[in-house]
């Protein structure tokens, strides 16, 4: 997915999506619009933690703005355009 693809799978309502792997470590990113705002859920787990949230080494959420904040956060993060679908 390239950066304009991600901005425009925001604004277009559909969100976007990065399940990825590091390691032992696993998980995913959502990103969606919702009341006007976009909402940002992180989860990151080792293997054998993924069916108990409670041992989730991450799991937030964040909202933004506008889509271009959430690009800056996630690429700040590790996480570029590249590495979501919609």
């Amino acid at each position: 997915m390239t950066t304009d693809d991600f901005l425009q799978g925001l604004r277009s309502g559909s969100g976007v999506n990065c399940i990825f792997r590091a390691g032992d470590l696993g998980g995913m990113i959502a990103v969606y619009p919702f009341n006007g705002v976009f909402v940002l859920h992180w989860e990151e787990y080792r293997d054998e933690e993924h069916r108990n949230r409670g041992d989730y080494r991450r799991d937030e959420m964040h909202r933004f703005e506008a889509a271009e904040d959430v690009l800056a956060f996630v690429e700040r993060s590790g996480y570029p355009a590249s590495g979501f679908h919609s």
